[in-house]
């Protein structure tokens, strides 16, 4: 530790510095890495410090190694409290740092908490869901707007127990206002009684465990908060980050707009406004793809999102959609025969009426295709069909159909939230999602 409260690395006459001060009277995990290319990396809880730096000087394995100070004829004594002190022959990853660093504490190290109790009788029939991707919503909160700090790094979330911490996602934070979008994984929402978890903070800084929330269940989740005008893949998939997607230079950071759940995009032009994620490979057969989406014009069919392999026609090869047209959604699968022999049903209910709505499209192992708008099945069919999701090419479009030799069928208005999942998730799950997402604030005290 520095004189400026930061953490350095030396070696001989080179030195790596840090950036953030740890000598705020709380633990802290430290640590620095080495890798093959001579850089050094230093973490601070969980997170790159500072850039890497290349030093070429090598380590004297033959020197003895000191804990708490410099050597015996030095002074750079350490006044404070050290504990679990590891040395390995490799470079750690990040995912081995943020490891070892969710291992040095329990819940009790943070100072505040507030529990969330989620009211039984709006999670959907008589089963408990496993590992439920919990939506944590707050338009602001003078508590965590006092308290909390590290721009929302200090915030974690588990069980009472005070040892069990959640996987949780942290989509939007406002340190001024305390207004926040969080997604915890909760390993059993009860559907008979309440489930209880606590939201922690003013403690040592955590990094979260985003990949965590979404695995179990989710290929792919788009939270559609990203700035379209990025670098691309501007697109961020949540669920592992194996499926970025990337918008098209016609949208731009305007384009980032308040959504249903924090912030949305939006596709106005009709024409050029689309995301795609390239070469996207999830397991066949089952299938759960859903969406928010906000649309007004009851005279344009509008494709939510849909896949195909990026060398076929439109006519061609193995595909499914969901779409919003007039006052129906609009689903279907083509198992790829010639022809086209489509499922394909359509259920009034007026979606394009400029209000929130969150649509599924649900295949499952017996080749039943099924639509559900706000938590309602609206249409099911059986269809012999067989999803191809390993072909090399198969994308996921957002916001239009695939093939540019047909009609394309632009969305105009708002899309959030939009989820890929290899189960074919059930109406409790489907309506229970909805439920939390639709009004947050009822779901749970």
């Amino acid at each position: 530790v520095d004189a400026s409260g930061s953490i350095s690395f030396g070696l001989e006459s080179s030195a790596v510095p840090g950036v953030d001060a740890v000598t705020d009277g709380l633990w802290h995990h430290v640590g620095v890495t080495r890798s093959a290319a001579n850089s050094v990396q230093i973490w601070i809880d969980g997170e790159t410090n500072g850039s890497p730096v290349t030093v070429s000087t090598s380590i004297d394995q033959t020197r003895n190694w000191h804990i708490g100070g410099r050597s015996e004829d030095h002074d750079r004594n350490f006044d404070g409290l050290i504990d679990e002190v590891r040395l390995y022959s490799r470079a750690l990853t990040a995912g081995d740092v943020a490891e070892l660093c969710a291992e040095r504490e329990d819940l009790t190290d943070w100072v505040y908490y507030k529990e969330i109790t989620v009211d039984h009788t709006k999670v959907q029939g008589s089963t408990d869901l496993t590992n439920f991707p919990l939506l944590v919503s707050l338009d602001s909160d003078a508590d965590l707007a006092a308290k909390v700090r590290y721009e929302g790094r200090d915030i974690a979330f588990g069980l009472p127990d005070t040892q069990t911490f959640l996987d949780y996602e942290l989509e939007l934070f406002n340190p001024a206002t305390g207004n926040m979008t969080a997604w915890v994984r909760v390993p059993v929402l009860r559907a008979s009684e309440p489930t209880r978890v606590r939201m922690y903070f003013d403690g040592p800084p955590r990094p979260a465990s985003t990949a965590g929330v979404w695995s179990n269940v989710y290929e792919a989740v788009w939270h559609m908060n990203d700035d379209p005008a990025a670098a691309q893949p501007d697109i961020q998939d949540s669920a592992g980050g194996r499926h970025h997607g990337s918008a098209t230079a016609s949208m731009g950071s305007d384009d980032l707009v308040t959504g249903k759940i924090g912030q949305a995009l939006r596709f106005e032009d009709g024409s050029n406004d689309y995301v795609r994620a390239v070469d996207y490979r999830g397991p066949t057969g089952d299938l759960t793809a859903s969406v928010w989406f906000k649309v007004n014009d009851a005279s344009v069919q509008q494709r939510l999102i849909g896949n195909h392999k990026a060398e076929d026609g439109e006519g061609s090869g193995q595909h499914w959609w969901l779409e919003v047209t007039e006052d129906n959604i609009y689903g279907g699968i083509d198992d790829g025969a010639a022809g086209g022999d489509d499922v394909v049903f359509a259920q009034g209910g007026a979606p394009q009426d400029a209000t929130w709505h969150l649509a599924h499209l649900v295949f499952d192992g017996d080749k039943t295709l099924t639509g559900y708008l706000d938590g309602d099945a609206v249409f099911t069919s059986s269809e012999t069909a067989t999803i191809d999701y390993l072909s090399p090419g198969l994308d996921i479009f957002i916001g239009k159909k695939a093939n540019e030799d047909f009609p394309q069928r632009f969305v105009v208005g708002l899309l959030d939230e939009i989820r890929l999942s290899s189960r074919a998730l059930s109406l409790d799950w489907i309506k229970t999602e909805h439920n939390n997402q639709s009004d947050p604030s009822s779901f749970y005290s």
